[in-house]
């Protein structure tokens, strides 16, 4: 019985489950199973020759399948099958493109129906989980490795280390594997064992930190990342949360793709809150093409951002994200 790890697009095939047990013998033979359980699954995995898509990857245990025996692969029990979709596609099709980075964003534009009944706004949504790595983070990663190349930051075969949980590193861990750097990610005990194994099948190396101490903890995967970072040599620390790139890269391609989707007629932009990159570098542009333009930040209750809207007393942790969202209220 291998276990197979499905990723969050492909879970509505499953009924929401990222984790399912399949009887196999071989990589072929499972997902033969996994269409008769779940089916369309086959058609996201292999194309019309039967061959694996170009952008899927599965990996058996730590190894993608590639490196071992493609579709004949065999599987033993418990083994674990983790699968990457072919999720990219923003960019437009009928094109070859050098490399998975060429396809990171021009994510389109959808409509949405059944859950703005009643709404007399046109709602429309961003799908940025069609970027490669599933995210809108996707962004950020190519573009603070080019940034830290320019700058001479980066050199051949350095480590870049960063605290993420999760979509920043596997953003930062997709650039990292084109260009051919070490990645050394820090995360909170909170994240799911799914985000973990996907960076670790990239290729990165994962610590794991408690989620329940300060951010000025030694402890706290801010302290741990920093840390590490400063030992070890010739390496990067991104730095996502203080990073100008992060906002620089929604400002120079989110915000300027959105305005162009939506012909100009954009009155709201509403986007989480999290690092402040997205909402401050999408809705600066699309603030200086019209000043009307509301923008409305979500995030859940007990973040640091709920303290700071009923009180306005800035966390001191989340000071310098803050500033950056500051020009939008």
């Amino acid at each position: 019985m291998a276990i197979v790890f499905i990723p969050s697009p492909l879970r509505r095939l499953t009924d929401g489950n990222a984790r399912v047990d399949v009887p196999a013998a071989t990589l072929a033979e499972l997902i033969d199973r996994l269409e008769a359980l779940h089916p369309g699954m086959r058609s996201y995995l292999l194309d019309e020759r039967g061959a694996l898509r170009t952008y899927v990857n599965i990996f058996v245990n730590t190894a993608e399948a590639r490196t071992l025996a493609g579709l004949r692969t065999p599987l033993k029990e418990d083994d674990e099958v983790s699968i990457l979709p072919a999720m990219a596609g923003g960019t437009g099709s009928g094109q070859i493109f050098d490399s998975v980075l060429d396809v990171i964003g021009d994510t389109p534009l959808v409509r949405l129906h059944r859950v703005t009944r009643g709404v007399r706004a046109e709602v429309v949504a961003k799908l940025e989980f069609l970027n490669p790595g599933g995210s809108v983070k996707d962004r950020i990663g190519i573009a603070m490795i080019a940034d830290a190349e320019r700058r001479g930051q980066l050199r051949p075969g350095a480590t870049i280390v960063e605290a993420t949980s999760g979509n920043t590193g596997v953003g930062l861990a997709i650039a990292a594997a084109v260009r051919g750097y070490h990645t050394v990610f820090v995360m909170p005990d909170k994240m799911s064992e799914e985000k973990i194994r996907l960076l670790r099948a990239f290729g990165a190396r994962v610590v794991i930190t408690p989620t329940a101490v300060a951010p000025d903890d030694p402890r706290s995967y801010y302290s741990v990342s920093r840390r590490i970072a400063d030992e070890t040599t010739g390496a990067f620390y991104a730095g996502q949360y203080h990073n100008p790139i992060n906002p620089q890269a929604h400002y120079e391609t989110t915000g300027p793709e959105l305005w162009r989707q939506a012909g100009g007629r954009l009155d709201v932009l509403v986007a989480g809150m999290g690092t402040g990159g997205t909402i401050s570098g999408a809705g600066r542009y699309l603030k200086e093409q019209n000043p009307s333009v509301i923008v409305v930040g979500a995030d859940p209750v007990g973040s640091v951002y709920t303290e700071y809207f009923k009180t306005r007393v800035l966390p001191e942790a989340l000071a310098d994200t803050c500033r950056k969202l500051k020009p939008l209220f």
